[in-house]
């Protein structure tokens, strides 16, 4: 699985030149020579390559056989370094369970020959920090002595996982034999959210507050992570603890939601926020009617106004009256 490079030709990943067959193979460094070279086998000659898989890349062999001479093909093919690690490459491969072992997207084959078999089982939880965690592998249950330094795993995201799905050995470690219910839990991170200012409002006869927008904050966030509130959280219109001016001194804002790329990992201490609120009055325009008329007494009162105004701007629904009192001419002539 190293590099392989020829100053000549017949260069090859498992063989320069054969003439005998190759089976269940594979190879996953670069290949460079002169001539004839393949990311399995330089030159082959009158055999077979059955079972075998290379990587394709950029200054590598580009095919798996660089010259051959009434050869067969089964079951080869050339691959990313990534699908090199995907038991998908392998499906077609005879007897591949049998001889290999690959811990998917984590390790190439292993050759069980040189694995161990171990039973293992165990749970473990830890809470989410933004970094690549790893099992404490330590602290699982074998059915015998390992060396624990071969086995991995690990895991960022705030969730549960399988063993079966998160633990790998490397070629001089083990075969793995993971028990159904063993699992690596990552536990969100748990936030605070809250007002970063007063709310406050013109009286308009509702309890209803303004929609929360941006007027917020994200308290422990790890730095780095991107989270906020939901575009339908940020909709929300709150609610005072009362509608009138006198009695308003809260708003609150419930149904909260997270959202961002990192969102899953962390979760609300509460999905309501509240902070200081108030209710302000709402100006009316008071106009009198009709004419103010009296005949002359040598003073300058007018009568009182009585019914004789109108208020502009009152909530529906809401009643209010001028104090009834006397007026004042500008002057006590005719």
């Amino acid at each position: 699985t190293g590099a392989v490079t020829g100053t000549g030709n017949y260069v090859g990943g498992v063989a320069g030149y054969t003439s005998g067959n190759l089976t269940n193979v594979y190879n996953t460094g670069l290949v460079k020579g002169q001539s004839m070279v393949g990311g399995i086998v330089g030159k082959l000659d009158s055999s077979a390559v059955e079972n075998a898989a290379y990587t394709v890349a950029d200054g590598s062999a580009s095919s798996a056989v660089g010259d051959k001479n009434d050869a067969d093909f089964t079951h080869v093919s050339g691959h990313t370094q990534t699908e090199m690690k995907q038991a998908a490459t392998y499906k077609d491969w005879t007897d591949f369970d049998t001889n290999w072992r690959i811990y998917d997207g984590y390790t190439t084959p292993l050759l069980k020959a040189f694995l161990t078999k171990v039973r293992v089982s165990g749970t473990e939880t830890k809470n989410y920090n933004s970094q690549q965690q790893g099992v404490d592998v330590g602290s699982l249950v074998y059915d015998t002595v390992v060396d624990t330094s071969r086995i991995k795993g690990t895991a960022r995201n705030a969730g549960s996982y399988k063993l079966t799905d998160l633990l790998y050995s490397t070629q001089d470690g083990y075969d793995l034999d993971i028990e159904d219910g063993s699992i690596f839990q990552i536990t969100p991170k748990t936030i605070n959210a809250s007002l970063t200012n007063e709310i406050t409002k013109i009286y308009d006869g509702s309890n209803q507050a303004a929609a929360l927008g941006n007027q917020y904050e994200l308290k422990d966030v790890i730095a780095g992570d991107e989270v906020s509130l939901d575009a339908a959280s940020q909709q929300l219109n709150g609610s005072y603890n009362s509608k009138n001016v006198k009695d308003a001194s809260r708003v609150q804002y419930d149904g909260i939601r997270l959202a961002g790329k990192d969102a899953g990992n962390y979760e609300l201490q509460s999905t309501s926020i509240s902070t200081a609120g108030a209710i302000t009055p709402k100006v009316l325009t008071a106009a009198v009617t009709g004419s103010v008329s009296k005949v002359y007494d040598g003073g300058s009162t007018a009568g009182k106004l009585d019914g004789n105004y109108t208020l502009t701007g009152l909530v529906a629904g809401d009643q209010a009256a001028l104090h009834s009192a006397a007026g004042i001419y500008n002057s006590k002539d005719v």
